[in-house]
């Protein structure tokens, strides 16, 4: 990574003698939020869901791409193919003929033509609340899980890497409980049906920016570029990728000790399908190692508190003297944890070995648990605050770093 063969058979562009300068993109707090509504404008509100393998995505990709190229001197777009998932008609789950809100998990397969009836049953399987039985043998026909926020949205199958196109799962919110638990107690008849459709050979790329350093050693700053398919996912993670690309911004235009890699990756919703494929890729190409510093930011505009996870406890405390140096109103809140964590799974199943910190932030208003994977997160719901706390944050934390 990093290489000018890597960047040419990525699809490089960019790479002018002159290396390219757009900090007066985002040089005042005036200019970052204008930045920031136009991006929010362009990336969520005219697109809407950029789920893996639409044209919304593939479109999504291109602004990425465009706007890093405005920053720095290489940018790679690097492909993977995939096997595309979509919901191919209404769902519906009742429970004694009630309609539940919910939502199907990607990943699985249809109900069969005509749906699935039967009784709840509590389940033995990991993450999985009840299981949909035939009552007559006690089958397991399909599954049900609880989303870890209040309301209905759909996750990952839980089983997708080892069941692609597994049993049916749907997922449901706190509010339905009782309900499922008076069908459960009472044996209540349970309908599910849903169909979908899976298409291979599909194209999605993770898109990464370069500004090469005086050393191959990397700082790796990236957020998740892509959406759930029910939402067009402003907090989670638009307006964190934009944050990255105005870092890159900022950056810009001056050479570092260094090299600063800035990505928008692909397919996190997806079981992390592009961390999969990069971390494929370095190990092939024998540069993983030159990750020295890695942050994965999903998630920086719930609240204007930051939220890290990490190990390093010389990152943290970096982190808080920069947050006391700026001036900045609360803290930085730390849970101690795998700062190569998250996304980032895949590239320390691969071998990394970095220091890493994985970012998003605290609530405050209640916008995560009404927004999550759900219809509601719009670029209405984002505030300028937490992004510009996040990014004086940051800037200010790479240049120490460096």
């Amino acid at each position: 990574m990093g290489t000018l063969s890597a960047a040419a058979l990525f699809g490089s562009c960019g790479g002018s003698e002159s290396a390219p300068d757009s900090r007066s993109l985002v040089a005042t707090p005036a200019k970052r939020k204008a930045y920031l509504e136009g991006m929010l404008d362009e990336l969520v509100t005219q697109l809407g869901p950029r789920w893996v393998g639409t044209p919304d995505m593939d479109a999504a990709e291109e602004i990425a791409r465009r706007e890093l190229a405005k920053a720095v001197p290489e940018v790679i777009v690097d492909p993977m193919i995939f096997e595309k998932w979509e919901l191919a008609s209404e769902s519906h789950f009742t429970v004694g003929g009630q309609a539940l809100d919910h939502y199907p998990s990607h990943g699985t397969r249809s109900t069969p033509s005509g749906g699935l009836s039967g009784i709840l049953k509590k389940s033995a399987t990991k993450n999985v609340l009840y299981d949909l039985v035939d009552p007559t043998n006690e089958e397991i026909l399909g599954r049900v899980t609880l989303t870890p926020k209040k309301w209905a949205a759909p996750r990952p199958y839980w089983f997708y890497d080892d069941e692609p196109g597994g049993m049916p799962n749907v997922n449901f919110g706190r509010p339905d409980l009782p309900l499922l638990e008076q069908a459960l107690n009472e044996k209540l008849p349970v309908f599910m049906d849903y169909s979908v459709k899976f298409t291979p050979g599909m194209t999605t790329s993770n898109i990464i920016g370069k500004i090469p350093g005086k050393s191959s050693k990397e700082i790796v700053l990236y957020a998740h570029l892509d959406s759930m398919y029910n939402t067009q996912g402003a907090n989670d993670n638009a307006a964190s990728v934009i944050f990255i690309l105005m870092l890159a911004h900022a950056l810009s235009g001056r050479s570092y000790n260094h090299t600063l890699t800035f990505m928008a990756t692909t397919g996190e919703e997806y079981g992390y399908l592009g961390t999969k494929h990069l971390a494929e890729r370095l190990k092939r190409d024998g540069t993983l190692h030159d990750i020295e510093y890695i942050f994965d930011f999903d998630g920086v505009t719930w609240g204007p508190d930051m939220h890290v996870y990490t190990r390093d406890e010389g990152l943290v405390e970096l982190l808080n003297t920069v947050d006391r140096d700026l001036g900045i109103d609360g803290s930085p809140k730390w849970t101690k944890s795998e700062g190569v964590g998250r996304e980032s799974l895949p590239l320390k199943a691969a071998g990394l070995v970095a220091k890493g910190m994985v970012v998003d932030s605290v609530p405050d208003n209640g916008i995560n648990e009404l927004c999550w994977h759900r219809p509601e997160d719009t670029a209405e719901n984002i505030r300028f605050e937490p992004v510009e706390i996040a990014f004086n944050l940051f800037h200010e934390m790479v240049k120490r770093l460096d």
